[in-house]
């Protein structure tokens, strides 16, 4: 998040994911998690690679 970023402080699970790989020809190394609503909203974005919440589809699903 830039600086002086304001993140709500809902919390959204317990889930975590670590994404390695390339893509569009650039190395990735990434962690992910849902500690707060700004985590929340960057994993939220990123929902067609992580598992979509309960909240975003309306279902719980667990992988």
């Amino acid at each position: 998040m830039a600086p002086g970023t304001m993140c709500t402080m809902m919390y959204g699970g317990p889930a975590t994911a670590h994404v390695t790989g390339t893509w569009a020809g650039r190395p990735v190394d990434a962690r992910f998690d849902r500690a707060d609503g700004c985590q929340v909203a960057r994993w939220d974005a990123l929902v067609p690679l992580l598992p979509g919440s309960a909240h975003s589809r309306g279902t719980a699903r667990s992988w």
